[in-house]
């Protein structure tokens, strides 16, 4: 793991090496706020490198603690995020921007395939004598008969034929392939970060990467079976996807997490349910009458509890800011949004006699806040009656991909 290092999405530019902090700049991994800041979540592999950014405010010294572990998690964590987006239909200002996972696909299914079907060898089907399964043809004519007590033909060697595999220049190539994807990207589907003994007694084919390209594409004519086939595309799919690549740098990643961090929270949270649909939008009258819908204005809450028990609603905005200080807390927008949400909310006549709670979720192990109040400037009252408390909840990003990559619910004391 000598070759791994452990960073945090929003990580500052100038904090990294130079070299990859220019990969990353061309790559447009960065904030949009002030394009100081990394923005990505994920892996950037450069020059036999690899760079693990977790999500902001995860605990780096855990992380290392089992390297292992972690960058597994991360990894299948987005994996799972993507498969999820590529379902939804969003417009580019909501969806988050996922790199780099059609590779990931790939290595999952060379992976699987290997595991599932062995190394791919050419098979030969060879006529042995007195071996195999008995050709009759070949066998009356190959061979001197002799007559039974009955008259009938008796054959003292017959001939068969038997399917032999043997290994060839192709058995080299996925290996060879197969060795690569084991080592850089294995631990994601396995857990471990080595490579299988059994793929050691192949050896390395000598061919350039056209030429091992040109020697698939030929052997591609040879096969019919949907597996063969399938590996073999697939094959050759990795060497053009590499090909004048020898570093074979790769950025697999989520660039806005924080939309991941939204859609993670919706689903370990318990008893989340969708209002979006009944929530008041606004209209537009012209000068002759005729009301015109917004089409994009309009209130989303990110996530809302309902506790029938207790009666009770809890109206959740998951920000994925710091939330450290005054200076990195949110803003005024984001406290009018929640102020509004309950308002409307509240007037809903099916949660008529609940009651009404609000917070934010921040990713942190830390409280740096507690809750937030609106205070007369005058007096320095809180105007709870007129502006409701907004708690404010924090919860380990860690402990969040562990229970989104299980399925399971997350237990906040709070809720």
């Amino acid at each position: 793991m000598k070759n791994n290092h452990y960073l945090l999405d929003r990580n500052p530019v100038n904090e990294l090496p130079n070299p990859v902090a220019d990969f990353i700049q061309g790559q447009g991994l960065l904030s949009s706020i002030n394009g100081l800041r990394v923005s990505f979540c994920g892996l950037v592999s450069y020059q036999g490198e690899n760079y693990f950014f977790f999500p902001r405010q995860s605990d780096i010294k855990k992380i290392k603690l089992d390297p292992n572990h972690y960058t597994a998690l991360l990894m299948q964590v987005l994996f799972k995020f993507a498969q999820y987006s590529k379902t939804q239909v969003t417009s580019p200002e909501d969806g988050a921007d996922e790199t780099g996972f059609e590779k990931l696909e790939m290595f999952k299914y060379l992976i699987n395939d290997f595991q599932q079907h062995g190394i791919f060898k050419n098979e030969e089907l060879l006529l042995r004598k007195n071996s195999g399964k008995t050709d009759w043809k070949r066998t009356i004519n190959r061979s001197v008969s002799f007559p039974d007590s009955s008259g009938r033909p008796v054959y003292l060697d017959v001939y068969g034929k038997q399917r032999t595999s043997t290994n060839s220049e192709i058995t080299r190539i996925h290996a060879g392939i197969l060795k690569q994807v084991y080592k850089n990207y294995g631990f994601i589907f396995t857990g471990k970060n080595r490579v299988p003994y059994s793929l050691k007694q192949y050896g390395e084919t000598s061919l350039s990467t056209d030429a091992q390209i040109s020697v698939l594409k030929n052997e591609i004519r040879n096969h019919f079976a949907d597996r063969q086939t399938l590996l073999l595309k697939t094959l050759i799919e990795y060497l053009e996807a590499y090909k004048g690549n020898e570093q074979k740098n790769q950025i697999i990643g989520v660039t806005r997490f924080h939309i991941a961090w939204e859609h993670m929270l919706s689903k370990c949270l318990d008893n989340v349910i969708d209002i979006n649909s009944r929530l008041p939008k606004p209209v537009f009258i012209k000068p002759d009458g005729i009301a015109i819908s917004a089409k994009k204005s309009g209130m989303r809450t990110d996530i809302v509890i309902e506790n029938k028990t207790a009666n009770k609603l809890t109206i959740l905005d998951a920000k994925y800011y710091e939330a450290t200080s005054i200076e990195n807390a949110p803003g005024w927008a984001d406290l009018v949004k929640q102020f509004f949400y309950e308002k409307a909310i509240s007037i809903m006549p099916e949660f008529t006699g609940y009651k009404f709670e609000n917070a934010l979720i921040f990713p942190g192990q830390h409280k740096a806040f507690k809750e937030i109040h609106m205070q007369n400037q005058k007096t320095r009252d809180y105007l709870d009656t007129d502006f409701p408390i907004i708690k404010c909840i924090y919860l380990d990003p860690i402990d969040v991909l562990e229970s989104y990559k299980n399925s399971g619910k997350l237990e906040v004391n709070y809720l």
